[in-house]
């Protein structure tokens, strides 16, 4: 049985403080509230867009990082979603992180 896995962007901190410079939430509030209001706002938006939803996931460093699903391995439906290069590309062009989509395991309290 192959891992139930999930194909999409992380969203680390430091892609969060970039969203917050970009979106000009006051730098005098503290990271975590700025990072917050981000990843509340870049959500909505990638939501609204592309009825992506969110997760957290387990990257190969350990740590966890905010997640915005394209797809999985649970169905062919969802595999072929994760081979849809131009949604790929539309969703990056909207988030602009520094890490490529790629595939991860959820946090054990996930699934």
């Amino acid at each position: 049985m192959v891992p139930y896995q999930v194909f999409g962007f992380p969203v680390l901190d430091k892609d969060l403080d970039d969203w917050a410079d970009r979106l000009k939430i006051k730098p005098k509030r503290s990271p975590i509230i700025r990072q917050d209001n981000s990843w509340r706002i870049l959500r909505r938006a990638v939501r609204a867009k592309f009825k992506c939803p969110t997760t957290a996931v387990r990257l190969e460093s350990g740590f966890a990082a905010m997640f915005f699903i394209i797809g999985s391995n649970e169905t062919p439906e969802d595999l072929a979603r994760t081979q849809n290069m131009t949604l790929v590309k539309d969703i990056y062009d909207l988030i602009r992180t520094r890490h490529p989509p790629g595939w991860f395991s959820l946090l054990e309290t996930d699934r």
